[in-house]
């Protein structure tokens, strides 16, 4: 997939443009479905299949001094968007100017002009430009008046609900990974970098990796968790504990993760933790012989949910 940056990167097509526009903050199942329409809408008309979205939420611009809650870096969306087989992503920028853009304006002059749009999809509630006063209907007039077509695109709907990055957020906070999986249509996960932390796990016969996370990366609730531990050489079965650690007195957050039966030092590199399911709360013990057997629990309890996956996978 080409990735532009900014639309003075974007060169004059060569062919006109199948074009889907959005914020793609997590690349949802409802994401995936628009963008496989806008590449099955290029392919059918031998169009390029363009996505185009933006570099933060628009709320920063909007409300200086505001960060939100990272879902998925730029890059990670990036990657997803690609998965879905489009040609060509273009990231622009947000600044007040490119928000304050009335909406036939950035329809005309960026996406019919400069984009040369044949075809734009959308869901049916988009909206765009000055004070978002851009709708699926203007979308569709002025579409009407200039030559192309607007397909509004259905949401997909997961237990009677539609598909929302919101509603992925609120289960990922929740610590309802299994089912922000099934609305993302693959595991949350997080990237950091291994730093040593106080051997706490070491001491109780459970070493962990600290695996230190942008500070404004959405975390799921604490507890503890089935994960899979992704290095640069492997996938591997672990089961993590994301919290303060208030049996020992803890007071920052920590994402610590124990791959049962494997020996290695990881300190330094960037690792990727996919959460599967959560086993329980993150609460306080006794002392630490009454922590150590509740997570001598939570590892055989994790070992027996990656057995049982890892037979499911292999009987399909």
């Amino acid at each position: 997939m080409r990735r532009v940056f900014g639309l003075e990167g974007a060169a004059a097509p060569a062919r006109r443009a199948a074009v889907t526009i959005g914020k793609f903050l997590a690349v949802h199942r409802g994401h995936q479905a628009l963008l496989a329409a806008t590449v099955a809408a290029a392919q059918r008309a031998a169009l390029r299949s363009v996505a185009f979205t933006f570099d933060r939420h628009p709320r920063e611009v909007l409300e200086p001094g505001t960060q939100l809650p990272v879902l998925a870096t730029l890059e990670e969306r990036l990657d997803a968007i690609a998965a879905c087989g489009i040609e060509e992503t273009i990231v622009v920028p947000l600044t007040p100017s490119f928000l304050a853009l009335e909406p036939e304006t950035f329809i005309r002059e960026i996406l019919w002009e400069h984009l040369g749009c044949a075809e734009v999809l959308a869901s049916a509630g988009f909206r765009f430009g000055h004070r978002a006063a851009g709708t699926a209907d203007t979308l569709r007039s002025v579409g009407n008046a200039l030559g192309f077509r607007f397909t509004a695109v259905p949401p997909v709907f997961e237990g009677g609900e539609p598909i929302s990055t919101s509603r992925v957020a609120v289960c990922i906070q929740s610590g309802a990974v299994a089912t922000a999986a099934t609305l993302l249509g693959y595991p949350y996960a997080l990237s950091g970098t291994v730093a040593r932390g106080d051997q706490v796990g070491r001491r109780l016969g459970f070493p962990t990796a600290n695996v230190a996370v942008s500070a404004n990366r959405l975390l799921p609730g604490d507890g503890v968790y089935v994960v899979r531990l992704e290095t640069q050489d492997a996938s591997l079965p672990a089961v993590a504990n994301l919290g303060v650690r208030p049996t020992v007195d803890g007071v920052r957050r920590l994402l610590e993760v124990h791959v049962p039966g494997w020996e290695g030092d990881l300190y330094g590199q960037t690792v990727r933790v996919a959460f599967l399911e959560r086993l329980r709360e993150e609460r306080r013990f006794p002392d630490l012989e009454a922590l150590r057997e509740q997570i001598g629990a939570d590892v055989c309890r994790a070992r027996e949910w990656h057995r049982l996956a890892g037979a499911e996978g292999n009987a399909q």
